[in-house]
């Protein structure tokens, strides 16, 4: 039985049913451009357990790691968030040599940061509340992306001149998933 909200979206390069599931668009069902929306729901019911353990499962992962903020609470956290990634952010980029324009504090949905070819480096509020050594990794991750927009071997090599163990951190923080 289906008893949680769901959207389906056709798709003509679609070659199998598929379900996604994130924080920012729920539970959403790929269905290619021939297949009847009757075997859709068919498939869709007999994956409901699944995605039912899944949404569950998001969920606890969301309210350990992320507090509920009443909006005072929330503003107080974007300051804080201002002032320690700014830090930070400063910190890393001397070491790296390279200079940015913006550091913007977000509440991006499912990205912990990102960084535009204007040289303009934007990161999720909510890293405040997540393991130091992670944060450093965001932000030396999208420095890194100042000299190169990309995730060549290149790039990773400039990550892991200043942090040695990314692949530790990456693999971490891929745990605490926004999605």
């Amino acid at each position: 039985m289906i008893d949680f909200p769901y959207k389906i979206r056709k798709s003509r390069l679609a070659k199998n049913l598929r379900l996604e599931i994130s924080r920012a668009d729920g539970v959403t069902l790929v269905v290619p451009a021939r297949v009847p929306l009757f075997l859709a729901k068919s498939f869709l019911t007999s994956k409901a357990g699944w995605v039912k353990s899944r949404l569950a499962e998001q969920s606890l992962k969301k309210s350990q790691i992320f507090p509920n903020l009443s909006p005072q609470e929330e503003l107080l956290a974007r300051k804080n968030a201002r002032r320690l990634i700014g830090e930070r952010v400063h910190f890393f980029a001397t070491i790296l040599n390279l200079q940015y324009k913006i550091v913007a504090i977000r509440d991006q949905k499912t990205r912990w940061g990102s960084c535009s070819r204007d040289q303009n480096l934007n990161f999720n509020f909510r890293l405040i509340f997540i393991n130091p050594e992670l944060l450093d990794y965001v932000v030396v991750h999208e420095l890194c992306h100042l000299k190169e927009l990309n995730h060549s071997p290149r790039f990773w090599s400039l990550v892991e001149q200043v942090l040695p163990d990314y692949r530790r951190r990456r693999l971490e923080l891929k745990r605490l998933s926004l999605d």
